[in-house]
């Protein structure tokens, strides 16, 4: 198994090398759904009172 890869082999391989190393590249994965933040209050509401 000493031959040469092929160049399509060779570039194959890197092609998919590189789609490998960007999917698992980081955790948590990156998607529009990570970057929402929802609006959050800037000062406490008020605690609800006990209706005797």
């Amino acid at each position: 198994m000493n031959a040469k890869e092929s160049l399509p082999h060779a570039l194959g391989r890197k092609a998919l090398d590189a789609m490998i190393r960007r999917e698992y590249g980081g955790w948590p994965p990156v998607s529009s759904y990570n970057l929402y933040q929802p609006h959050r209050p800037e000062k406490l509401l008020p605690k609800p009172q006990d209706k005797k």
